[in-house]
């Protein structure tokens, strides 16, 4: 699996959901977290369980904390990923998975693909024109004193014949901020 994708992290519940159709199915999760904590290091495999995070890495032990874990479990899939299906993996509550995924949205760091989606930058951005988008967000917000997602969302998504939330543009914004020093 971690050669497979070319990562040394991930998180324990995706491992197993990958695995779960080859090892026996009287081992649970619980089993399968004390083989990889108490034998793992033999095979160099190593497991930190702590505050809510389960990080399994490869050659050298590495402890995500939430934010980091999601930001993780994003950049592992190539794919939208529900909040609903993250907030599983990472074993937290809703409450706790919107705010430290909003942590990482402001940052530019992960994209809100609407209300109950999330994904990478790169799966979010890959098949636009940044350069184009980006200038006729500025345009928008130049023209205007006051705007609102919602309208910037409205304007671009009829320009561009897309159908993207207001969510989704604010992300590329805050991710713009960030990446393409505006």
């Amino acid at each position: 699996y971690f050669n497979e994708n070319k990562i040394e992290i991930s998180d324990l519940h995706i491992i197993y959901d990958l695995l779960k159709d080859k090892i026996p199915e009287k081992i649970d999760i619980y089993d399968f977290r004390f083989i990889i904590r108490n034998y793992g290091k033999e095979f160099g495999i190593f497991f930190s369980g702590k505050s809510q995070a389960s990080t399994v890495s490869i050659g050298k032990s590495i402890r995500l904390n939430i934010k980091e874990n999601i930001l993780n479990i994003h950049n592992n899939s190539n794919k939208h990923l529900d909040i609903f299906e993250t907030i599983k993996k990472i074993k937290g509550t809703k409450v706790l998975y919107k705010d430290r995924a909003n942590e990482l949205v402001n940052e530019g760091r992960l994209c809100r693909f609407d209300n109950t989606f999330y994904c990478n930058n790169k799966i979010a951005y890959l098949n636009i024109d940044q350069k184009l988008l980006l200038e006729n967000i500025k345009k928008i917000i130049e023209e205007k004193e006051f705007t609102a997602d919602n309208y910037i969302s409205n304007v671009m998504n009829s320009k561009f014949m897309m159908n993207k939330s207001k969510y989704f543009y604010s992300s590329f914004v805050k991710y713009c901020l960030k990446y393409k020093k505006l």
